[in-house]
């Protein structure tokens, strides 16, 4: 039985790899169609390079990371940030309990108020959906 499990499995997978293969198939713009850009003089991207934009005034962060090693590595995080930008002025709002679940009810709240904050700890793309 756990042969043809497998079987019919391996049979499924090629299956679908063929009909995603015939789905995808997209004819190739001839080589002299395609648009290439041109490089910008050298003078301008040194200009461009130069012109530094002032990074000034509240970052609201909110995390969970609130204890121990966790703690430490927030505050090294924020420490290399204000290094960097010295003129920012972190608001920090860590929120403890449940590996982000309690803050993640208070984001998706914020988030439905159209009152988002300016940034947030989450785990992974689908963390906010649960």
């Amino acid at each position: 039985m756990k042969k043809y499990s497998i079987l019919a499995l391996v049979v499924v997978f090629v299956f679908s790899m063929v009909l995603m293969s015939v789905g995808c198939k997209e004819e190739a713009a001839p080589a002299e169609e395609v648009a290439v850009e041109e490089e910008a003089p050298a003078e301008e991207v040194e200009e461009a390079v130069e012109e530094e934009v002032p990074v000034e005034g509240e970052l609201t962060v909110y995390h969970w990371w609130t204890a121990g090693g966790e703690k430490e590595a927030i505050d090294a995080l924020f420490a290399a940030f204000l290094e960097e930008y010295p003129d920012v002025e972190i608001v920090e709002n860590p929120v403890a309990g449940g590996g982000g679940d309690v803050m993640r009810a208070q984001i998706k709240t914020m988030i439905m108020a159209g009152e988002p904050p300016d940034t947030f700890q989450i785990t992974y793309g689908t963390g906010m959906i649960r």
